[in-house]
């Protein structure tokens, strides 16, 4: 878990956060929060509230925790909030004495961070275990082990000389004392442990070397130099367990990446380790700094302006869906900049130590640039074709997806090439992008038997259509935050508007379920809903988010139904906001299944009329 505090806001960033498996980051702004799921490249939840100092997730839970900016009153600095992404809702707050630093999370311990003091909690419970003093810590520097078995471990700042670290156990409610390390000769900067905690990273605030220890011993694993001009090393991250030797990515604010090897040797203390300790207890300062320090593997230059910005590494799976194993041969590494830019790179020969480095896209999570949209990738990878071929198993799905959009851009270049050796009469006729069923990224869209999609329609994403259902025309399905399910029978009428809710970062808080023998009428707007079977809405109502429509119950026109309505079965509802008007009676209970078989019968004959060719069609009227 890597984290960057942001002390300048002119990009209206102010902190940027990888979660502990490095599967989203989340970024905390003058505006509010906003979460981005890095395997599905796509904004996963966003909260608008005011200035957010520091955000962190727990993994990939529904738990969020985050502090003020103090730009507004109800968002102090000195209040921590734990929330809820799914139900929307803060579940509790602390409140300290001074300004909140860091905050740092497992599935068992809750770390605050203030100037002087780490304050460890109870996750489950929010029960204080102890409040350990450290040193002057005002960048708010510690590091929390993510895995809390078969030990939990904290290291912060300790007392007295400029760089020590101390280690506690933070299982035990005692917080013992497991060691101290004499890391730096300056203040500390950054600390970073393994995924395992077997390895502590640590950098002071020249950020000239980054060391390596073992908790078990304070002797110092290896030192590696990022350079001879001091920089703010602001990311330090470990690679996965799984990948041996086991590596480091350092970034900082010049705008680069290091990446370094830990050898078994090394880990060891090699005599070679040994005896550059020795030369560096006898020579110069100046020299033994030079003596000891190893270089790294290769070096990442950012494109554009220099900013700081935390880092992580991930293994790239085996297979199309993750079902092969890792290739740790091959990684991903993601780096998040302070300047609100989220890039994304692949890592080959990792193993030989001949590491190759590739830009496989960049997107913007900042709030200069992105307010509402969601991030897409805007600069295609430079891999090489033989290199792209070769590793083609690892991420065949993603190369197939640029590969489909390089042709569908080069038609388009072709168009406009070939309209200008025409001249000035020539009929020039655009690329037209839309289509009835359309995917996004790895989501596809599933019909059943009989099913029909209007021509003019959209259907997007992750959308299931059950058998005999219907999308009549300009209606659009969009399914990009979650998904949408449409039973057997059901119809939507022409201009529906069906969206998944992107309020929510759990799995199934966004989708949309629609029964069997449904009929949604003409221009009707939802999303995040449940319709259970033989409902019937009407012309322009709008469902909000949250809302259950129960079997065989009426949502009346041009209703507006208020986030999280439950509608019971059998009744109508209407008016602005939505209320109960009265039971169905028998005859009108029976006519929605009714309704639902008309339609489908009317979707058959719009299937004739849609699946010929022009010329067979003429042919038939007699036409041609």
């Amino acid at each position: 878990m890597s984290s960057l505090h942001c002390a300048q806001r002119g990009s209206g960033v102010l902190n940027v956060a990888f979660n502990q498996d490095n599967t989203c980051v989340a970024v905390a702004d003058m505006s509010g929060l906003r979460v981005f799921s890095l395997e599905q490249h796509k904004r996963a939840f966003r909260l608008d509230i005011g200035a957010i100092g520091l955000a962190q997730m727990l993994f990939c839970t529904s738990l969020l925790a985050y502090v003020g900016a103090g730009e507004q009153p109800t968002l102090s600095p000195r209040k921590l909030t734990l929330y809820n992404t799914h139900s929307n809702a803060a579940i509790q707050s602390l409140s300290f004495p001074s300004s909140v630093l860091g905050v740092h999370l497992n599935r068992k311990r809750l770390a605050v961070v203030l100037e002087r003091r780490v304050l460890l909690y109870v996750l489950e419970t929010l029960e204080l275990l102890r409040t350990i003093d450290t040193a002057p810590n005002p960048e708010g520097v510690a590091a929390l082990t993510t895995c809390h078995e078969p030990t939990c471990q904290l290291a912060v700042p300790a007392g007295g000389e400029p760089g020590a670290v101390r280690v506690y156990d933070a299982a035990s409610g005692s917080g013992s004392v497991l060691g101290e390390l004499r890391a730096h000769r300056s203040p500390l900067a950054v600390l970073a442990w393994s995924d395992t905690g077997s390895l502590l990273a640590s950098a002071s605030q020249k950020g000239t070397v980054v060391r390596v220890h073992a908790p078990a011993s304070p002797d110092t694993v290896h030192s590696f130099r990022r350079g001879s001009t001091p920089a703010r090393i602001s990311g330090l991250a470990f690679a996965p367990s799984p990948v041996q030797p086991a590596l480091l990515c350092v970034a900082s604010d010049h705008g680069t990446v290091h990446l370094f090897r830990i050898t078994p040797q090394l880990e060891r203390k090699s005599s070679t380790a040994a005896a550059a300790a020795v030369i560096s207890s006898v020579l110069p300062a100046t020299i033994a700094r030079a003596v000891e320090p190893t270089r790294c593997l290769t070096t990442i230059r950012l494109p554009g302006r220099p900013a700081a910005s935390v880092c992580s590494l991930t293994t790239v799976d085996g297979g199309d869906e993750g079902s092969g194993p890792a290739d740790n041969d091959w990684l991903t590494l993601a780096v998040a900049t302070s300047s609100g830019i989220l890039y994304s790179y692949k890592l080959e020969g990792v193993a030989e130590g001949n590491v190759k480095s590739f830009l496989e896209g960049e997107c913007t999570v900042g709030p200069a640039r992105l307010a509402h949209a969601h991030p897409t990738v805007v600069r295609a990878a430079s891999r090489p074709v033989a290199a792209m071929v070769a590793k083609a198993g690892s991420s065949l799905g993603y190369v197939v997806y640029r590969l489909g959009f390089a042709l569908r851009e080069t038609g388009q270049a072709l168009d406009r090439v070939g309209s200008r050796l025409q001249g000035s009469y020539a009929f020039r006729e655009e690329l037209n992008r839309a289509r009835p069923l359309q995917n996004l990224f790895n989501l596809k869209p599933s019909l059943g038997t009989d099913a029909f999609v209007a021509p003019n329609a959209s259907v997007i994403g992750d959308v299931t259509l059950g058998p005999r259902s219907s999308v009549f025309y300009g209606s659009v399905l969009r399914a990009d935050s979650g998904s949408i399910k449409v039973g057997a029978g059901t119809n939507i009428q022409d201009g529906s508007l069906i969206r998944t809710a992107p309020q929510s970062i759990d799995e199934h808080a966004a989708d949309t379920t629609i029964g069997a023998n449904v009929t949604i009428g003409h221009q009707v707007s939802m999303h995040g809903v449940t319709l259970e079977d033989e409902v019937l809405v009407g012309m322009g109502a709008v469902l909000s988010h949250g809302t259950v429509v129960r079997k065989g119950a009426m949502v009346a026109a041009g209703a507006v139904v208020p986030p999280g309505t439950e509608i019971p079965a059998g009744q109508i509802w209407g008016g602005n906001p939505a209320r109960f008007l009265r039971d169905l009676k028998d005859n009108e209970s029976s006519f929605l299944a009714e309704s639902a078989e008309h339609y489908v019968n009317v979707a058959k004959n719009h299937i004739k009329e849609n699946s010929g060719s022009l010329e067979n069609v003429a042919r038939a009227r007699g036409l041609a």
